[in-house]
């Protein structure tokens, strides 16, 4: 009979031991859980308001690089037609004064100005990406007057500049949204602003 509560108390001690030992090992993992858990509620701020590099915005850094590719294409474009119209200011004059607008039609060769420089500089502005929103809603006005006034009453001339300025409206509208992309200078000094902090 004392054998057999010996051997009773023996199990019983296991048990415990075995029990507490569970219990440790709970304990270490509510512990290290609460540290991660804890880690992420005083983080939480820093990773909504100011993302570093590993959180940055994921939209943003796996934007496809398509639109990169386009960005630079739109900013081509754009830089091509502001370098025709700088070397024949007479055409792009002779366009404005098409528009039958007054306001436009009396100050020709003052708009003709500042089309030609605003698609230059917008240009080199989107192609490396740097305030592009801002370059990109600078330019919808400029190209949706260019569509309404001067493309479609020159349709029969060829529609091959129509359909290109349709194209150039949909891709300004499109970065003026999503903005410039991953690669992009907008990007890189949003980097170094946020290295500096």
């Amino acid at each position: 009979m004392f054998d057999y509560c010996g051997t009773f108390v023996a199990d019983f001690c296991n048990i415990k031991q075995q029990y507490d030992g569970i219990q440790d090992l709970r304990s270490e993992y509510l512990h290290d859980h609460l540290k991660i858990g804890t880690r992420l509620i005083l983080n939480a701020p820093k990773i909504i308001f100011m993302p570093n590099l590993s959180t940055t915005n994921e939209a943003h850094v796996n934007q496809p690089s398509m639109l990169t590719i386009l960005r630079i294409v739109l900013g081509i474009i754009l830089i091509w037609k502001g370098i025709h119209f700088i070397r024949d200011m007479s055409q792009l004059t002779s366009m404005i004064e098409q528009t039958g607008i007054g306001i436009f039609s009396n100050s020709s060769k003052v708009f003709a100005g500042i089309v030609s420089i605003l698609s230059l500089l917008c240009g080199v502005f989107i192609a490396v990406g740097f305030l592009t929103r801002i370059s990109s809603v600078v330019m919808i006005p400029i190209i949706f007057v260019a569509i309404v006034f001067v493309n479609i009453k020159n349709i029969e001339r060829g529609a091959f500049e129509l359909i290109l300025t349709i194209v150039v409206l949909a891709l300004l509208i499109l970065f003026a949204v999503k903005g410039s992309g991953p690669l992009s200078a907008d990007e890189y000094f949003r980097r170094s602003a946020v290295y500096e902090k």
